[in-house]
């Protein structure tokens, strides 16, 4: 069955503050640990992999791209948390935190390692990374434990990590983005040409389209619920927590999926 239908975008709830954790006070910190810079062409990309720590990404009106690192600490020693780059043949840049692995090397699709890599729990180092990224530049930026921001580029971001939200906006590119605990809010100007899927576990996911796109819809949610600025041709049975349709004259699949927070689909 096939039916024509409007939804209507919740308002945002503000986000509140997070205390910081006990013993943040405490931790001591290396503010410069690492920096990289360098012209990289657009339609290139930098690839950003860390495990413990945030990822910050904005904006430069400048040619170079700029990667700064700090490292922070309550025990264990940050010498054995390394950062590696490396200018790959293609023309991209891989840029990769590792812990306590001598022999591991960075490369375009993460940290890789001859042997097995040892975890070390009595290193509570964490790095942060902050971004500058030039005109035309994509990113994919990778973490575990930290939350992933990044500001008003222009090229195709892929944002993903595991406990933490994931906050994206590209001007004039498309946005792919995944957690497991935490929210995803979206911002693009394009639709990843073959689709996108777009998940967490426990957390919202909001993502703001541009009027006058024409894509296919998938969102599901176990416990919240969907809405939509747009006018969607839905397929199927209306559910305030499972639905299908499409907006425009269809697209690109676009799939949303949590099961704890709602999934709202808002138009710019």
């Amino acid at each position: 069955m096939t039916m024509h239908t409007r939804f209507r975008a919740i308002p945002l709830l503000a986000v509140l503050a997070v205390a910081a954790p006990a013993g943040a006070q405490n931790r001591q910190t290396e503010a410069n640990a690492f920096a990289w810079d360098g012209q990289v062409a657009a339609g290139r990309r930098l690839h950003l992999y860390n495990t413990h720590g945030n990822i910050n990404i904005e904006a430069t009106t400048g040619r170079n791209l700029e990667v700064v690192a700090s490292k922070s600490w309550r025990r264990g020693n940050p010498a054995d948390v390394r950062i590696e780059s490396v200018r790959l043949n293609s023309g991209d840049v891989a840029i990769c935190a590792i812990w306590n692995d001598t022999n591991a090397r960075c490369t375009e699709t993460g940290v890789e390692s001859p042997g097995r890599r040892v975890r070390s729990f009595s290193n509570d180092t964490d790095v942060s990374f902050t971004v500058r990224l030039p005109a035309g530049v994509h990113v994919s930026a990778n973490t575990t434990n930290g939350s992933l921001v990044v500001a008003s580029v222009t090229g195709e971001v892929r944002a993903h990590t595991t406990n933490g939200n994931v906050t994206a906006e590209s001007n004039d590119g498309a946005v792919v983005a995944g957690t497991t605990n935490g929210d995803i809010r979206l911002r693009m100007s394009k639709l990843p040409a073959e689709g996108a899927s777009y998940r967490t576990t426990n957390g919202s996911i909001t993502v703001e389209l541009p009027a006058g796109i024409n894509a296919n819809i998938e969102a599901r949610t176990t416990n919240g619920s969907i809405s939509s600025d747009f006018e969607l041709m839905v397929t199927g049975s209306i559910s305030p927590r499972n639905l299908r349709g499409r907006i425009g004259s269809g697209g690109p699949t676009l799939s949303f999926s949590t099961t704890n927070g709602n999934v709202r689909i808002r138009r710019q």
